[in-house]
């Protein structure tokens, strides 16, 4: 939270959330935004991400994945999708990322009226 000389409050939190069961890797990610100033409602941001990978061989590995957004100023009232697929794990080593995915996805949007 902050304040200034004004009436303005604001507040921005993130968390992410890993654990390793197995050959299962199950990953949480926390997000809000919410900003205000002078009693009006200037931001308001909720986010969750739930993903789950599962070793299929040393290599390989399938992934769901469950994402859900809500963004009061984004001209929509919410977006939510749902992603599954397989991935490969780099045997050659990448500095930055060495995992590739690939996916279908399955998303839904839907507008303010």
């Amino acid at each position: 939270m902050s304040r200034g000389n004004t009436d303005t409050d604001s507040a921005n939190a993130k968390i992410d959330l890993a654990d390793l069961i197995g050959d299962g890797k199950h990953s949480l990610h926390l997000e809000g935004l919410y900003g205000r100033s002078n009693e009006i409602t200037a931001a308001e941001r909720w986010a969750v991400l739930l993903q789950s990978d599962l070793k299929i061989t040393p290599r390989a590995f399938g992934f769901v994945a469950l994402h859900f957004l809500q963004d009061e100023f984004s001209g929509f009232q919410y977006q939510a999708s749902a992603t599954t697929g397989v991935g490969t794990n780099s045997s050659t080593p990448m500095p930055i990322n060495s995992q590739r995915r690939s996916a279908p996805a399955i998303a839904a949007c839907v507008r303010n009226c």
